[in-house]
């Protein structure tokens, strides 16, 4: 494992690895016939976000909740690492 420590390599990694998780979730919501969200931030802090259902009911609800006990440390997610 290695740590990414160019900005720019981090957020293209980041965007490889959310695209392969999106179509991943896509494929299980398929298999399974479950609803399933994904809501994952970038390492710029921007959401990416994923709703099988596609009316995004349940993104917008969560975001519309009392969000001050949800932490995201950005420091944490800088270190972007590679297996």
């Amino acid at each position: 494992m290695m740590i990414i420590e160019s900005n720019a390599k981090c957020i293209a990694t980041f965007k490889k690895g959310v695209t392969s998780l999106i179509k991943e979730a896509h494929k299980l919501s398929i298999t399974t016939e479950e609803h399933v969200v994904i809501l994952v931030y970038s390492p710029s802090g921007n959401p990416y976000f994923y709703d099988s259902s596609y009316n995004f009911n349940t993104i917008d609800t969560f975001l519309n909740q009392n969000l001050e006990n949800i932490v995201v440390d950005l420091d944490d997610v800088k270190a972007y690492t590679v297996h």
